[in-house]
């Protein structure tokens, strides 16, 4: 089908010099600029699709290229996550979280163990991943306890207060 448009062309070239009307090509659905001045463009239809498709090819080569040249987590910064993790996995557990928030702190205690051990086989990516999991797990035990402490504390206000109402009306009565 030919129809005729004032867009511009793939390359950026526009409309002809005298602002006229350029045909344009549909081709498989997809509206392409294949005729310039009644010239077919250099690049139509099934070329194009080639193009686009090795350009996607090179951008995702690219991309996974980029990703695995990604500096690896030195031993250094490994330790110092796993620090961060045990030192979060202390504040939970004294934060009442051994008692309020046993399983969420059984599962930051597991991942701190993971960390460790992925440390002692070198694997410092592996081990920085599962300390910073460990942290969030920890952190994680240590509010959930802290919401449960909180509960805990307001049912027995609201005891309290409803033990204060019962004396309250048996004494107006």
């Amino acid at each position: 089908m030919v129809c005729f448009s004032r867009r511009t062309d793939p390359c950026g070239i526009g409309p002809d010099a005298a602002g006229k009307e350029v045909p344009a090509h549909e081709e498989e659905g997809i509206a392409t600029d294949s005729f310039i001045n009644g010239k077919e463009h250099h690049m139509d239809g099934e070329k194009r699709t080639v193009f686009r498709m090795l350009m996607l090819a090179a951008v995702v080569g690219l991309l996974i290229s980029a990703g695995c040249a990604s500096s690896k987590i030195t031993a250094k910064e490994s330790g110092e996550k796993i620090f961060q993790a045990e030192k979060s996995f202390s504040e939970a557990k004294d934060g009442n979280a051994s008692m309020n928030a046993k399983e969420a702190l059984a599962v930051a205690e597991a991942k701190l163990a993971k960390a460790k051990e992925a440390f002692g086989k070198k694997n410092y990516d592996g081990a920085s991943m599962l300390a910073e999991q460990a942290v969030a797990d920890a952190e994680y035990a240590k509010a959930k306890a802290t919401t449960q402490k909180q509960r805990n504390e307001a049912e027995e206000i609201k005891k309290v207060n409803n033990a204060l109402l019962q004396e309250i009306r048996r004494m107006t009565n």
